[in-house]
């Protein structure tokens, strides 16, 4: 079981990095607080996208793509690892997929 990911609605604004050499990281407003995100969180972020739940293997599939696999082959859990990690700062909200969920 993946479980689905989507951001919160407390996220206000996102501000991605500009890709430039010391320019990597994301800031994400979330209610009246400014996150600065590693490149890895905002790659999450940038995958969750805005547009509602998103299948947790499917932002993994995107992180192995743009990262390549790690080193351990478990691109599913470490995402859901990073993406807890997410949700605890209120970034995102996760949910364990149940049977009908489409």
């Amino acid at each position: 079981m993946s479980g689905r990911v989507r951001r919160t609605g407390r996220v206000r604004d996102v501000y991605p990095g500009t890709g430039d050499a010391g320019h990597d990281e994301t800031a994400v407003m979330v209610d009246a607080t400014v996150l600065v995100l590693s490149p890895l969180a905002g790659v999450l972020v940038e995958l969750v996208g805005d547009d509602g739940w998103v299948p947790v293997a499917t932002v993994a599939a995107g992180l192995v793509e743009r990262f390549g696999a790690p080193p351990d082959g478990d691109a599913l859990a470490g995402t859901r690892t990073a993406l807890a990690d997410l949700a605890e700062q209120g970034v995102v909200e996760l949910r364990d997929e149940v049977a009908g969920d489409a």
